[in-house]
């Protein structure tokens, strides 16, 4: 679909306002589309190039070798959220309203690189290297690692500066640059028979600094001037540290089984799980960048706009997620042997039993990226969550190993959306069906998208 072929969401959800208690009429006309394509685009390449490299890393590795590049990409991932401090999130929503200038967001995110660099290296250490680790690298292998950290954070926030000039394209494009970087640069590597995990992490990490300077140079006319403000800086405060508490706990829910399997019962363990998180979390392409539309636009929409477009795109997930997750459960026992070899069978019941989960994680993303838009962060709820996950995995994986921590997500996250559903229909005023179920309208939008997508090529 092209920008100008939107996905348009019109009227309220195909149901009147005597049809849903408490609802008002809305007003047609917001488009999601545009923000979507591109936001599914990053999405798809991110996804292949992420399938592609896991099977070659399966392949010539194992689930040892899997299982390493995996606890250490989470682990950085985490501690890029952790690090974050709510600063990618806040210039979008800053940037979009013209309150702070992209040139003075940069100058603030150069200062807090270079501060946080230096704190996330001692951590590292910890982490990598001391009696506390869960696995322990070499000093190059930490180096490698802590490239890729301070790599992934300058392209989170560039390109959240990118969105917030540009929209969903402009971060979309960076990170399509560093996908299909990265893919060549490992693809590379294995046809000279340097197949490692170290070697992955240093061509993510170069991938990463191309996307970097890709955003940097798609928005250069409007960064001047680079400037470092305290002003701004307590400005984008107040919104970040709501974000920060919620941000962090939900980042840890969604990604600490994979270390607690790692500490709890190996590397091999972590790496057939991490294959049958990968196989679940295709069903959360299209509502990640549903999620990174909305975030990019409901700011600076009406509400009833806003929600209008929110409730569209959390409908069309609910229809999206059980197709996709039904066709997976179809082929997923041939699947996963064929790509990633007989070692990694065990992930198909990962798959299977995460699979509840995955529905629930697909629709977390357009709640939580409509809400945090609007300035609604329910940190409790992320809080919550993240504490529930943590003591179930804790009690499930020394018995049952990754099928436990599969089990122990799909529990969380289950209870994890019903809450933010409550949430929401207790701030809108709307029906559960409003949100959840798709209707006739949601449908011939689809169909329309695709013929006319269809027409044009």
């Amino acid at each position: 679909m092209s920008t100008k072929e939107h996905l348009r969401t019109a009227g309220s959800a195909g149901s009147t306002a005597s049809e849903q208690p408490g609802s008002a009429s809305l007003p047609p006309g917001v488009r999601l589309g545009s923000g979507t394509a591109w936001s599914l685009a990053a999405q798809i390449v991110a996804a292949l190039a992420s399938v592609v490299i896991g099977v070659m890393v399966a392949r010539a590795l194992g689930p040892e070798g899997k299982g390493t590049l995996t606890i250490v990409q989470q682990t950085v991932a985490i501690l890029m959220i952790v690090f974050d401090l709510g600063i990618g999130l806040a210039a979008v929503y800053y940037i979009s309203k013209g309150e702070v200038g992209p040139g003075t967001v940069l100058g603030n995110a150069l200062v807090a690189l270079a501060a946080i660099g230096g704190a996330v290296f001692v951590v590292m250490i910890v982490l990598f290297r001391s009696p506390l680790a869960v696995i322990h690298l070499d000093w190059g292998f930490m180096f490698a690692a802590f490239g890729l950290f301070m790599a992934n954070l300058a392209i989170l926030w560039t390109g959240s500066i990118a969105v917030g000039v540009q929209g969903v394209k402009g971060g979309a494009r960076p990170s399509m640059v560093a996908s299909l970087v990265t893919l060549a640069l490992v693809a590379g590597a294995w046809y000279v028979g340097s197949r490692s995990a170290v070697t992955v992490v240093l061509a993510s990490t170069a991938g990463l600094v191309l996307g970097t300077v890709f955003a940097v140079f798609s928005v250069a006319p409007r960064l001047r001037p680079i400037e470092v403000s305290a002003k701004a800086l307590r400005l984008m405060r107040r919104y970040s540290a709501k974000l920060y508490v919620a941000g962090v706990a939900d980042f840890l829910h969604f990604r600490q089984d994979v270390l607690l399997l790692g500490w709890l019962a190996g590397v091999g363990t972590a790496g057939v799980y991490s294959v049958g998180v990968s196989m679940a979390e295709i069903a959360t392409r299209v509502p990640s960048a549903m999620g990174n539309a909305i975030q990019a636009q409901a700011s600076r929409m009406s509400h009833e706009s806003a929600l209008d477009m929110a409730a569209r795109a959390i409908r069309l997930t609910v229809l999206f997620a059980v197709l996709v997750i039904g066709g997976l459960g179809l082929v997923v026992q041939w699947l996963i042997p064929t790509l990633f070899g007989e070692p990694f069978r065990g992930a198909i019941l990962v798959f299977y039993v995460l699979a509840p989960g995955a529905l629930a994680n697909a629709l977390i993303w357009p709640i939580s990226s409509y809400q945090s838009a609007r300035g609604q962060v329910f940190w409790g709820v992320s809080v919550a969550g993240q504490v529930l996950n943590v003591a179930m995995n804790l009690a499930l994986i020394p018995r049952f190993g990754a099928v436990g921590a599969a089990a122990a997500s799909s529990v969380s996250y289950a209870l994890m959306v019903g809450a933010l559903v409550f949430r929401l229909r207790r701030h809108t005023g709307m029906g559960t069906a409003f949100f959840l179920v798709p209707t006739r309208e949601d449908l011939a939008i689809v169909v329309s998208s695709a013929r006319s997508y269809l027409g044009r090529r």
